[in-house]
């Protein structure tokens, strides 16, 4: 049987859940693709995950600064209630990433 990706040398197995038959060239470079999707999904993952930390520790400055202007009578108390609804937001960002990834699987 012929490689169904290259179409010139003879397939020796098959890639895909066995749906294409693949020469060794070809099931190799599927290999690698596979995993270079996998990674990047990896490191995806990391990227929010400290995109979220990072949101959630900025928003704990910003209630505590905004809570003080409260005190002062700078600040309204809805900016205040804003803020920290923003920071339940970035907070369920952070949980999400171990709850759903890109392909719907934990790593």
């Amino acid at each position: 049987m012929q490689c169904e990706i290259c179409k010139e040398k003879s397939a020796t197995g098959v890639i895909d859940k066995g749906e294409i038959q693949a020469c060794t060239d070809c099931r190799g470079a599927w290999k690698n693709w596979m995993l270079d999707v996998y990674w990047t999904k990896v490191h995806l993952k990391l990227f929010w995950r400290r995109w979220a930390t990072a949101g959630m520790v900025l928003g704990v400055l910003v209630i505590g600064l905004l809570l003080s202007g409260v005190e002062r009578g700078v600040v309204s108390v809805p900016i205040v209630v804003g803020a920290s609804l923003g920071m339940l937001v970035a907070w369920g960002f952070y949980c999400a990433q171990d709850w759903w990834n890109l392909d719907g699987t934990r790593y």
